[in-house]
């Protein structure tokens, strides 16, 4: 079962002095009026590097934490992607999609709506 994003959803970016990581604050609501909340670092290779993200009750993956280091994760230039390790890896996750490349600090980077993020419940193959 998949619920889409359909409000438009923005992250906003801090970087630091000592570091080209750059922190992407998100926040966005589900078509089924859940709603995900959080942040996640891409490192200054492009990866993926910490993430503590949260949907809330009420959606198909309702009050899910993804967080790292512990959870599988993906990313590439435009997305990113985390799995629930319980009760199987791979099995429940969520799909981020974002406007810009997630490497070049913006002020703002709209998420994607549906289908290029959504979050699923089950198995996916992504």
């Amino acid at each position: 079962m998949h619920r889409t994003l359909v409000a438009a959803a923005l992250a906003a970016l801090m970087t630091t002095a000592a570091q080209a990581d750059v922190r992407w604050y998100v926040t966005g609501t589900f078509s089924d009026g859940g709603t995900v909340n959080g942040w996640f670092d891409i490192n200054s290779s492009g990866f993926l590097g910490d993430a503590s993200l949260a949907t809330t009750a009420g959606s198909t993956m309702g009050s899910y934490l993804f967080f790292s280091p512990g959870q599988p994760k993906n990313n590439g230039a435009l997305f990113v992607e985390f799995y629930n390790m319980a009760p199987n890896a791979y099995q429940d996750g969520i799909v981020l999609q974002f406007a810009s490349d997630l490497t070049v600090g913006v002020a703002l980077n709209p998420l994607l709506p549906a289908p290029s993020s959504y979050e699923c419940r089950g198995n996916i193959a992504i």
